[in-house]
């Protein structure tokens, strides 16, 4: 997470703990999840050499990453992240808003039972 995503960080990862998920980030980002009581494991990014996220990605421990960049050196360490969740097909979200919308998806498919129909079958429910 860049410097100015950590209080939301704080905040996903309270909503994420409450949805049963264990929390595993890098240092800074781990140290503000941390001083707000939550439990969190921390992780090397890859540049700063194993154990790092991308070899807990191809483990398998990993289900969803929230990576957020500022600049583009930012950008380019985090590539094998990025490239590693699109081949294990983990969902990646790059920004706040889209981590919130994913968190909101995970509550909603915990809440209810979620059917898929076509939009046939969705026309067929509408009063006529």
């Amino acid at each position: 997470m860049k410097d100015g995503d950590k209080p939301a960080a704080v905040r996903l990862a309270k909503e994420l703990t409450a949805l049963g998920f264990c929390l595993l980030a890098t240092q800074g980002t781990a140290a503000a999840i941390a001083a707000a009581g939550l439990a969190v494991e921390p992780i090397n990014k890859v540049y700063e050499g194993p154990p790092h996220v991308v070899e807990r990605m191809l483990q398998r421990d990993i289900q969803l990453v929230i990576n957020t960049v500022a600049g583009k050196s930012s950008r380019a360490d985090s590539y094998s992240l990025r490239r590693t969740a699109l081949t294990l097909n983990i969902p990646y979200c790059t920004t706040i808003p889209g981590a919130f919308a994913a968190v909101r998806g995970i509550q909603a498919l915990q809440e209810c039972d979620l059917q898929v129909c076509s939009l046939q079958e969705y026309h067929q429910r509408l009063p006529h």
